[in-house]
Order: C-alpha cells, then sequence, then structure tokens
C-alpha cells in the first residue's frame, strides 16, 4: 500500500470517529497537568490529601457572664470670662464699616370714600351788642369840642375854651344815659345850670349840662344805657341868648377828652 492510500485513511479516520478519541485524550492531558499543578508543589513527593473539617467539642462560654461596666468620665466646667477690666479683649465698632440703616417704607394714605357734603345749618343770628356809648339825643352838633381855642362868652364877659360838644335839641326832649354807669353828682352853676355826672368803667365820666330843674335820677343810682336822665331845659344863664341845646362832656381818668371820638 502506497503512501497516499495510508494518508487517505487517515484522513477518513479524522474525519470519523478519531477525532472525537483525539479530542478526548486532549482533555485527559489538561485535567492530569492541572492537578500536578495543584497538589503536586511538595517536590514529587506523596500528594497530601485535603484537610478533613472535624466537628469542634468544646463546650461554648457560659452566657451568664455580668455586662461591662462604664465608669462616667468626669466633664470640665466650661472655662468663666474673665472679669471685666482685666484682658478680656473688648469688641470695638469697626467706623469703617457701613450703619446699616432700616429700610425706610413707603406711607401709605388711606383713601377715604367720598362723603356726600352735609348742608350747614347757618348759625342762629346773635343780638348784636350795644355800643359803649350812644348819643344822648338825636340832634346835630351845633358846637365841637375844641380845648385849644378860647371863645368870649358874652355874658360873663369871660373867655374860655370849650371842653364838650352841644347838640341841637328842643326844651323838653329826653336826655338819655350814653353808657352803663353810676349817677356820681346832680349839681348846678351859672355857666353849665342844671348838670347830672355819670360815672362809668375804664375811668369815663359823662357830663350832660342845661338840664330842666326836674332831673330823673338820684345820686348813687345805678342807670343803663339809653335811661333818662332828665329833660332839654334853658337853665345854663351864660347860654341864655343860645338856642336851646344839650351840652354834653367826656373825661377819662381826670382830663377832658373829645366826645366824638366815643360816640357813633
Amino acid at each position: 500500500m502506497n503512501k497516499s492510500t495510508k494518508m487517505e485513511k487517515f484522513l477518513d479516520f479524522l474525519a470519523g470517529k478519531g477525532f472525537y478519541i483525539i479530542l478526548g485524550l486532549c482533555v485527559v492531558a489538561i485535567g492530569v497537568s492541572g492537578y500536578v499543578l495543584l497538589f503536586g508543589g511538595n517536590g514529587g513527593g506523596d500528594i497530601e490529601p485535603p484537610p478533613v473539617m472535624r466537628q469542634n467539642t468544646t463546650a461554648p462560654p457560659p452566657t451568664n457572664t455580668l455586662p461591662p461596666v462604664f465608669t462616667p468620665v468626669p466633664t470640665q466646667p466650661p472655662a468663666s470670662l474673665p472679669p471685666q477690666g482685666s484682658d478680656r479683649p473688648v469688641i470695638k465698632d469697626d467706623p469703617t464699616l457701613p450703619t446699616l440703616q432700616p429700610p425706610v417704607l413707603p406711607t401709605i394714605t388711606p383713601i377715604e370714600p367720598p362723603v356726600s357734603p352735609i348742608p350747614e345749618t347757618p348759625p342762629p343770628a346773635t343780638p348784636k351788642p350795644k355800643p359803649f356809648w350812644r348819643r344822648p339825643v338825636t340832634g346835630q352838633v351845633i358846637l365841637g369840642h375844641d380845648p385849644e381855642t378860647l371863645v368870649k362868652n358874652e355874658v360873663l364877659n369871660l373867655w374860655r375854651v370849650h371842653t364838650g360838644v352841644d347838640f341841637a335839641a328842643e326844651t323838653g326832649d329826653i336826655v338819655t344815659a350814653a353808657a352803663d354807669g353810676t349817677v356820681l353828682d346832680i349839681n348846678s352853676d351859672m355857666y353849665l345850670g342844671t348838670f347830672v355826672t355819670i360815672e362809668h368803667d375804664d375811668g369815663m365820666v359823662s357830663t350832660y349840662a342845661n338840664l330842666d330843674e326836674a332831673v330823673s335820677v338820684i345820686i348813687g343810682q345805678l342807670i343803663n344805657q339809653g335811661d333818662a336822665v332828665g329833660m332839654v331845659g334853658e337853665t345854663a344863664g351864660a347860654e341864655m341868648y343860645e338856642t336851646a341845646h344839650l351840652h354834653f362832656a367826656i373825661e377819662k381818668d381826670g382830663a377832658a377828652v373829645n366826645p366824638m371820638d366815643y360816640l357813633p
């Protein structure tokens, strides 16, 4: 048999069962080599069998032992701060740091609902207070107050100043008090005739002259403004050549003043 025939048979063997036989031999060889490597490191001596696990027959320790005792560790008290005035550090404000200001909140003005205007009731009319002074008669001034100019009286042939005012009037006209006061004097002389003097507040004194002798008041009587003092007469002998009139004068603190500065 030639070489080609043997080769063909060998190849046919490998292609059949021979392949598996060779594969099995390789696996066995690998397993033996691994076993030798693992358990054969003692220089080729006998292979020691693996150790046998034995059951521990020693009795366990008793379980009724006391628990461990813990000794408390004393704690150290906190270190106290050094007293004031010692080397204790003092914290001061840093002037370089900005001062925080509280925020300024906007002012909210409440809006009130519109209110219907209430018609105002006019206050009751109050009576006007009476003036402090009023004219004792209704006539016009016929001779004014002139404390500087001398006037000659033809009856007495004397030069005198006129320290009052003469009001035109008719004989028998009612003369009334120019202000509230007290009757201070009732008298008569050649120049003024019958006259009544009334004391008022604030050091004021009024004189009503050339009255009829029958006056309507008495000394010490309280009199109200507008009350009758007397009537216009013709008792002033020094003015007998003149027409009927009322001579009226005012003094303040003893000095003659112009009556028209006080009368309306």
